[in-house]
């Protein structure tokens, strides 16, 4: 993540927004013969609009904890976040400062 990325009070909301989108992804796709899905980054940066591939099923998983994220590898942020997995096409992120009713904030 560069030194350009939003402040940390912008990080709540961002990721919430982001959060939601990738969730409607399965409501369009569900029917498509495709194991995997595009996602936009969950880094929290507002002005990252990174897409990255994840399969279905790991995807589904992860959202299932509302404290963690999918980011792409390098925008995972030390000083703000907990690493809670790391693959070659993305990293699973726990905020620190983030409570669950944040991370499914959609507005």
């Amino acid at each position: 993540m560069n030194a350009a990325a939003q402040p940390h009070e912008n990080e709540p909301a961002g990721r919430g927004v982001f959060r939601w989108m990738n969730e409607q992804v399965p409501l369009v796709q569900d029917d498509w013969p495709t194991t995997a899905y595009d996602l936009i980054c969950e880094c929290g940066d507002r002005d990252c609009l990174r897409v990255l591939t994840i399969d279905r099923r790991t995807y589904e998983q992860i959202a299932l904890a509302p404290l963690h994220f999918v980011v792409l590898p390098g925008h995972e942020r030390a000083d703000l976040e907990d690493v809670v997995e790391k693959q070659p096409t993305h990293v699973v992120v726990r905020p620190r400062q983030l409570t669950a009713a944040e991370g499914r904030r959609t507005t």
